[in-house]
């Protein structure tokens, strides 16, 4: 489990640097270009949207991982004792968004298959895009088994 939790950091990491690096140079290029050129360069926009989309999702993932992800506390304020139920309430209930994240997110990865659809810039398939969804789920189902047991000790 410890080799798990390293390697999904290592990724999450190297994966979200390199989307913000990418994100962040892409629309400096693409200001300068626009605002200095009078070239406006629209690819960049298009790219840059889907890094800031896989960036987000993995920043959603490592999240759980630190436990700094927005939460509600009112309930475990006022009962104490029901901390751990509550927690795994909350872990069940992120287990199930993933598991929809997994199940729609394929039927849309195969819907844009079947359609051979592009985005319209850079006629990247949508297969691609679309497969951050159940990525996204399965990352997220393995950060939550991950981080039950070490809520389920503490108190």
């Amino acid at each position: 489990m410890e080799a798990l939790d390293r390697f999904l950091n290592r990724f999450e990491r190297g994966v979200i640097g390199a989307c913000f690096t990418g994100c962040l140079l892409l629309l400096m290029v693409s200001v300068l270009t626009r605002y200095l050129f009078r070239w406006p360069m629209s690819f960049g926009d298009e790219l840059s949207t889907y890094l800031f989309l896989l960036m987000t999702f993995l920043g959603a993932a490592a999240a759980v991982r630190n436990n700094s992800e927005l939460r509600v506390d009112a309930l475990v304020e006022a009962f104490p004792k029901l901390k751990r139920w509550v927690n795994l309430f909350v872990h069940l209930c992120r287990m199930l968004a993933a598991v929809i994240f997994i199940v729609y997110g394929i039927r849309f990865v195969v819907v844009e298959w079947e359609f051979k659809a592009v985005t319209p810039i850079l006629e990247i398939p949508f297969t691609i895009i679309n497969g951050f969804l159940p990525l996204f789920g399965v990352i997220l189902i393995l950060r939550t088994l991950l981080r039950m047991p070490a809520d389920w000790r503490k108190e």
